[in-house]
């Protein structure tokens, strides 16, 4: 297992393509526009985004959805009319109800998104996924429901919530825990204590990963940095890796780091690809 803690200090050698990290964008889709977003932050208000009048709810209920997309290489900051606040991750979007209000709490997300709900006891809040619908009313919670990811995990950390699936299965979610529903499983809700500073680290800016195979890291950071990566060998996939280091920083500081422990070699191409290898030279 190698154990990395990044800091300050890194030469790009060999002229190899330079990989930066994502940044702020999202678009916003209607059904027959689709506009860039500008800023970090949307606040979204009704007015804003030139809805119909709140006096027309029979119509307004039966509105296409608006759905705000955050493509690899982003993420994307929402403030609710309500008062919630979400943020999304790269690959990610939130679907919407243009009838969304303070008192009607609904959306739809895939991907990953970060949420602090504006608490009211009166009005819960309504995540929907796939594979599991998220009733809250005043929490922060993680939420990673990936279409290519074979379990959605949610991860509490405050307040309260309730996961209910597809079959009709109601779970109470425990502060610290995580719920994790794999597809293919049915009914069951899994429930395991969460290691908070892991799952929400994206959220504050920097990445955490403890023992985990670099496999299932570089899956996650080649969304974040908008690359491609294939491995040689499963040795390399399955390595092990403690890592904490800051979001923003390129991939090549990340890469240079890893290959000063001489268990992996990692080659940067064109395009953003990326292959991963195991250093035969120091397992002979």
């Amino acid at each position: 297992m190698i154990c990395l803690l990044l800091g300050s200090g890194f030469y790009l050698l060999n002229r190899e393509t330079l990989i930066h990290s994502g940044c702020s964008k999202a678009f916003l889709q209607t059904v027959d526009s689709t506009y860039i977003l500008k800023g970090e932050v949307l606040n979204y208000a009704r007015y804003i985004l030139d809805l119909p009048p709140a006096q027309n709810r029979a119509q307004l209920s039966a509105a296409p959805d608006r759905k705000i997309i955050v493509p690899r290489g982003g993420e994307y900051k929402i403030q609710m009319e309500d008062g919630t606040f979400i943020h999304l991750g790269p690959e990610s979007s939130l679907t919407i109800p243009v009838d969304f209000s303070c008192h009607n709490r609904r959306l739809a997300v895939s991907g990953e998104a970060y949420f602090a709900v504006h608490k009211d006891s009166l009005h819960p809040f309504l995540i929907h996924s796939a594979d599991v619908d998220i009733v809250v009313r005043g929490t922060e919670l993680n939420v990673e429901a990936y279409p290519d990811e074979r379990e959605t995990q949610i991860t509490l950390v405050n307040g309260k919530a309730e996961l209910r699936t597809p079959q009709g299965i109601s779970q109470e979610l425990p502060t610290g825990h995580m719920g994790i529903i794999s597809a293919g499983e049915g009914e069951e809700v899994k429930i395991a204590a969460a290691n908070i500073a892991e799952c929400t680290a994206w959220h504050h800016n920097r990445w955490i990963f403890e023992d985990r195979p670099i496999h299932q890291i570089v899956k996650k950071l080649a969304r974040w940095y908008n690359m491609d990566v294939s491995f040689t060998d499963a040795a390399a996939r399955d390595f092990h890796i403690t890592m904490n280091m800051d979001k923003y920083e390129t991939f090549n500081k990340l890469a240079q780091t890893i290959r000063k422990m001489n268990e992996l070699q990692i080659q940067i191409k064109k395009n953003n690809t990326i292959i991963i290898s195991e250093n035969k030279i120091n397992h002979k």
